[in-house]
């Protein structure tokens, strides 16, 4: 009686590795579907994300649940006898790296001409206005910036004036990675006093 039961239970312990075996299968399967999903039909693919979207697939709000709505760099250019240079990056385009003390500090003059771009940037009759920010010490602030990094690692390029900008790198809803919008606001050209 007891070989009997033992029997049965090795049987039993043997059909549930067969089980497991083929649902850890079907499992690795769909999961290697969907993560090589641009190599596979489009039927194999809707059948891999049926089954991986709702319990495995990670959208990583988990490691950043707040993703930021955008990425903002400050640039500028100027101009010499009217002719005007390239964009650049004030601290990149200096050779500071993107997590340099440098950078940190340009990200803060992004932050406070942002914020003067969302409250107090304007139209009247249908002219953009850009007189309060440019009043506002954010504004005066980046200038300043812009001007100095100029003339510390430039100084051979003379300049009559000076024009910043803020370009807006706009993150990407979820799944349109590849569609990328960039929008720049441009603030009036500078002329040093000095220079008038």
């Amino acid at each position: 009686m007891e070989l009997a039961e033992g029997g049965k239970s090795s049987k039993i312990l043997v059909l549930m590795a067969i089980v497991g075996a083929f649902v850890l299968m079907i499992h690795f399967t769909f999961t290697g579907l969907f993560s090589f999903r641009e190599f596979v039909s489009p039927s194999m693919r809707t059948m891999a994300d049926r089954y991986t979207f709702p319990v495995f697939h990670q959208d990583w709000s988990l490691f950043a649940p707040n993703v930021a709505k955008y990425n903002s760099e400050l640039e500028y250019r100027f101009a010499y006898h009217g002719k005007w240079s390239n964009w650049s990056d004030v601290s990149n385009g200096q050779g500071y790296e993107t997590v340099s003390r440098m950078e940190r500090i340009e990200q803060g003059f992004n932050h406070q001409l942002a914020w003067q771009a969302t409250n107090n940037l304007y139209s009247d009759n249908g002219i953009t206005k850009y007189d309060r920010i440019m009043r506002s010490p954010a504004y005066k602030n980046a200038l300043y910036y812009a001007v100095r990094m100029h003339e510390r690692h430039q100084s051979n390029l003379a300049y009559d004036s000076m024009q910043v900008r803020i370009s807006f790198r706009f993150t990407p809803e979820n799944g349109s990675a590849n569609d990328v919008d960039i929008t720049h606001l441009e603030f009036p050209a500078y002329l040093p006093e000095t220079k008038h």
